[in-house]
């Protein structure tokens, strides 16, 4: 081996050396012009490609590698497309791009700023930056970036474990039951983090929610209090800080209020947790100082009164003790960079076996070592220079022209899909950017939503099966190249308001392109292949021995 060739010299820095790999990479086929790759991606078989593969003895010369993994591009979406309307996936700004890979040729373990030199340093800039937008005096607070949302509601609630039983960390939780409440429009991980910590998917209590999306107070004093009287351990409250499709926003300070009150009641000698799962809706935060009335962006007005309400909903953050942020969501950064963040730092500080807590006023170089704290030992660079490159480059009146326009556009996108015929938005009153809406099939064109839902399950499921039928229809001309419109479509969505289970099609808009021109030729395109599918007798539904899931949509 050619241990230049592979790792540089040692003497002198690899940049030049890595970008030009990048540059040979840059030569893969990947798409046409506008998007995704072409190709029988649904034909491919894991099995097929993996039987008979063999470790190489000899390292393999880069070129070849490169070919090697071509192929494995195949398929790959372009976020920045306005036809990729998959999910809440954004493309990465570039300068992110730019300094995750010069960062990661040195290799920096975010573990101790030992082995960072002072780039550490960015993480807690980006701490003092979230708790300056959220209300919080920055000196007192403390945030670590981790591998996910998901990770954002374990770090919450392994402490809200410690707070609520403190001997546990010693002796364990044998003969203990504890509980969490949700809201039914909560994300699946709340539950899914229930069952990692131990708790118990089933202790983790949906309660419902109003017309409007927001968890309802009194159900949750009424749970919470049964719960407690039953001689269960309350650990808090997961509450939703704007979810991934009708971007609901639970009211913190109700629930402040409420765990106060529940202190005095039972006699608590801890605090229940408030954390909110702020992945998504955090980003309404750089409305703070937004002059609504003088409205310097040009707002339309039906826009800006949303984004007036969603920031209030969201300002109530500060009253909560946790909370989750992703950068790589409506942050607009690369993967992966997630940060919870903690209203007080002996939160954070407790969540180590030292509880030790470092006071920022005298916090001196050497002198830092989250690993302590963090389920990870070691931790990438990635999240914390993705998010301190990106709030830099964006910057707040950035991040309100992008929120601005995403709105714009998607009620542009709305109200050009109610005028056709044959389609109806069936979430006309969410807050977010994601569309669903179904498209009628013949024998129910002239039927509104409202007529469809009072159907039998027969007949709506006839709407259904339509809807999933032609998104599959699409991913198949996306695969063989003829369009590059995607989108997934939901088996499972429930209209608000109903229990009719109608699906759906949803569109998901994320890239910052998106515009009144390319939804015209979006909502063209849709009803082009509308028609091609109605009148393709040659198709047919190809069954999948398995249903491919859409995260967003996990029961």
């Amino acid at each position: 081996m050619d241990v230049k060739k592979i790792f540089g010299d040692y003497l002198s820095p690899v940049t030049e050396d890595v970008f030009e790999k990048i540059k040979l990479l840059e030569s893969l086929k990947l798409a046409g012009e506008n998007g995704s790759s072409g190709g029988s991606i649904y034909s491919f078989n894991y099995f097929d490609y993996l039987n008979g593969k063999k470790l190489n003895e000899e390292g393999m010369d880069f070129e070849d590698i490169v070919k090697d993994l071509v192929p494995l591009f195949e398929g790959l979406p372009n976020w920045n497309n306005p036809e990729t309307l998959l999910n809440v996936i954004p493309p990465p700004n570039i300068p992110a791009l730019a300094t995750t890979l010069y960062t990661k040729m040195f290799n920096a373990n975010f573990s101790q700023d030992k082995y960072t030199g002072l780039l550490l340093a960015s993480e807690l800039e980006v701490v003092k930056y979230l708790s300056d937008l959220i209300g919080w005096e920055w000196t007192k607070t403390m945030g670590i970036f981790t591998f996910g949302g998901k990770g954002t509601s374990l770090y919450a609630f392994k402490y809200a474990l410690n707070r609520a039983y403190p001997e546990g960390k010693r002796k364990g939780y044998h003969g203990k039951e504890f509980f969490l409440v949700s809201s039914v429009k909560g994300h699946p991980c709340h539950a899914e983090v229930s069952d990692w910590l131990g708790i118990g998917y089933d202790n983790c209590i949906r309660v419902k929610c109003s017309k409007d999306g927001r968890i309802i107070v009194s159900e949750v004093e009424k749970v919470v209090r049964e719960n407690i009287e039953k001689g269960k351990v309350f650990l808090g409250f997961n509450l939703c800080g704007g979810s991934t499709v009708e971007f609901d926003m639970d009211p913190v300070k109700e629930i402040y209020d409420l765990r106060e009150k529940l202190i005095e009641d039972y006699s608590l000698e801890y605090k229940p947790i408030i954390h909110v799962d702020s992945v998504v809706g955090w980003i309404w935060l750089f409305y703070n100082g937004y002059d609504f009335e003088a409205n310097p962006l040009g707002i339309s007005n039906p826009i800006l009164d949303k984004i007036n309400l969603m920031h209030s909903y969201i300002s109530e953050i500060k009253y909560a003790d946790s909370c989750g942020m992703d950068f790589h969501k409506t942050g607009y950064a690369p993967y992966i960079s997630s940060i919870i963040m903690f209203h007080n730092k002996e939160d954070f500080y407790y969540l180590g076996d030292k509880e030790q807590v470092v006071d920022v006023e005298r916090l001196q170089y050497g002198g830092y070592a989250p690993f302590e704290q963090t389920l990870e030992l070691t931790r990438s660079s990635d999240g914390p220079i993705a998010a301190w490159t990106t709030l830099k480059a964006i910057g707040v009146n950035g991040y309100r022209q992008i929120i601005a326009n995403s709105l714009e556009s998607t009620q542009y996108f709305r109200d050009i899909i109610n005028r056709l015929p044959f389609a109806e938005v069936v979430n006309p009153n969410s807050n977010g950017v994601a569309t669903l809406f179904i498209l009628k099939p013949e024998g129910f064109e002239d039927k509104s939503l409202a007529e469809i839902l009072t159907m039998p399950k027969s007949e709506t499921d006839k709407v259904k099966n339509y809807n999933l039928n032609f998104t599959r229809y699409v991913d198949e001309l996306n695969e063989k190249g003829e369009t590059y419109l995607a989108f997934t479509a939901s088996d499972i969505f429930t209209v608000a308001g109903t229990n009719v289970c109608l699906g759906s099609i949803k569109a998901y808009p994320m890239s910052p392109h998106y515009n009144k021109e390319n939804i015209d030729a979006i909502v063209s395109l849709i009803s082009k292949l509308k028609e091609r599918y109605d009148n393709d007798e040659n198709w047919t539904f190809k069954t999948l021995h398995y249903t491919p899931a859409d995260m967003v949509y996990r029961k």
